[in-house]
């Protein structure tokens, strides 16, 4: 009995043993840490902002047949022009898709935005007996981009450079009065393009992303033009201004 009571002990001991040795040789090693967030996809949002520009003079120029003298008065310095600095707030919507290969993350984005980008100025002279004065208007009414993207990730931070394709609805006005009851007004508006550049970051969680974004833009010049009649009659008065500036952003998104 002793015996058998001894060789049933060794034979649990080395059981137990080679079941804990099994355990240890099928262990799986330890897990390699991931990044937990993936740029790669689609995604829609909403943004606001705010966009300003520099002074500009709005390069008032006349064409004077005459005979009045009135165009060499202007020329003289005698018709001082304010400079113009377009300011205001704007807001829409954004489209885009991005996709991601290790930290580099590149896509496309367009969007489209309601605007009230502007600014006037007012100037008065006295080239004769008559006093006469001008208001100059110029407003970016609505705007849009299409834009590259090309940044560098960081789990779910997104730092990013970003150009293209700048397009809007650009009023101008120029009206000319004076004290003898004369009256002429010119209200232009056109859609211009341009260029645009900037850069931003972005972050995100669950399905959201919250970004800060500055471009710069330029649409070039445009011009509005008014004929003088009555006793301005022969003479052509107008002003060029440049639709351009620079804006600053916050925008949501959602990924699908």
């Amino acid at each position: 009995m002793r015996l058998l009571l001894g060789a049933g002990m060794a034979a649990a001991v080395f059981c137990g043993a080679t079941a804990h040795a099994a355990d240890m040789a099928v262990k799986a090693p330890p897990a390699v840490s991931t990044p937990t967030w993936n740029w790669t996809g689609w995604y829609a949002g909403m943004n606001a902002g705010y966009a300003w520009s520099a002074s500009t003079d709005p390069g008032i120029s006349l064409s004077d047949t005459s005979g009045t003298g009135y165009a060499g008065y202007v020329a003289a310095g005698g018709f001082p022009t304010a400079s113009l600095k377009p300011a205001g707030g704007f807001g829409g919507a954004q489209i885009g898709y991005n996709f991601q290969n290790a930290k580099w993350v590149w896509g496309a984005e367009a969007d489209l935005q309601g605007a009230g980008i502007d600014a006037s100025s007012n100037q008065t002279a006295a080239p004769t007996a008559v006093i006469g004065s001008d208001t100059v208007t110029h407003e970016l009414q609505w705007f849009g981009t299409v834009r590259g993207r090309l940044g560098m990730a960081s789990d779910n931070w997104l730092f990013y450079g970003t150009g293209g394709l700048i397009y809007g609805g650009v009023r101008s006005a120029l009206t000319q009065a004076a004290t003898n009851g004369y009256l002429a007004a010119s209200n232009h508006t056109e859609i211009r393009a341009g260029g645009t550049a900037g850069a931003g970051v972005e972050t995100g969680w669950n399905k959201w992303t919250a970004k800060l974004e500055y471009l710069y833009y330029d649409m070039g010049r445009d011009t509005v033009t008014v004929l003088g009649s009555g006793v301005f009659t022969g003479i052509s008065y107008s002003a060029s201004q440049r639709t351009a500036g620079q804006l600053l952003r916050v925008g949501l998104n959602y990924r699908f």
